[in-house]
């Protein structure tokens, strides 16, 4: 074989295994439909909203809690920090308890909190349970979630703003919008509760 007929043959080998695509990567697997903790030690409060379970963690549907770092205002003009209240109120609720959550998704929303990674962060959303008990519902019956629209929590959320339960007694900004402005993205905030101009208007706000 001549040097000329050998070249031209490896040009051709090598063309052809450039041209030939990469297979697709394979869809990364669906989250889990349940998922429970074997012994309270599994379970961590990360937030108001948020627990961990073992390494995965689960965003509460249908509700949205302050950030941690969250102030809220006080009819005296003080300031309270009820994003802790709010993971204060979640601890309390579950503490001893094992937790059992049907997982609906993954958490797609630019509410990201200060307890969120930067990057690799990814939460599930989900409908999580000490027995029978919603804890969500709880929650949000005591005032320490805020319902968002549509959810199944919007009329409880409603009666709680009313009676001034919980955060509802302060004026604070919805925590979807102080988390987006954390986040760095440009919107207004919207204030809730106590001497706000619209202080149950949450009930109308998209999820």
């Amino acid at each position: 074989m001549s040097p000329a007929t050998l070249l031209s043959g490896l040009v051709a080998i090598f063309l052809a295994s450039v041209e030939t695509p990469l297979p697709p990567a394979p869809p990364p697997p669906p989250p889990p439909p349940d998922i429970t903790a074997r012994s309270p030690s599994e379970v961590l409060v990360i937030d108001g909203e948020t627990i961990s379970i073992r390494t995965m963690r689960v965003r509460l549907f249908g509700v949205s809690a302050p950030d941690k770092s969250q102030q809220c205002e006080t009819g005296l003009g003080r300031f309270v920090s009820c994003g802790a209240e709010s993971k204060s109120a979640l601890e309390t609720l579950i503490a001893g308890q094992r937790i059992t959550c049907k997982i609906a998704g993954e958490d797609r929303t630019l509410e990201r909190s200060s307890s969120a990674a930067t990057s690799g962060y990814v939460r599930l959303v989900g409908r999580c349970f000490s027995g029978r008990l919603d804890i969500a519902q709880a929650l949000v019956d005591e005032g320490y979630l805020v319902a968002k629209s549509p959810s199944p929590y919007a009329g409880s959320a409603l009666q709680a703003c009313t009676a001034g339960r919980g955060l509802w007694a302060y004026r604070f900004e919805a925590p979807w919008t102080f988390k987006r402005r954390r986040s760095g993205v440009v919107v207004s905030p919207r204030m809730l509760g106590q001497s706000s101009g619209t202080p149950c208007a949450v009930l109308s706000v998209a999820a």
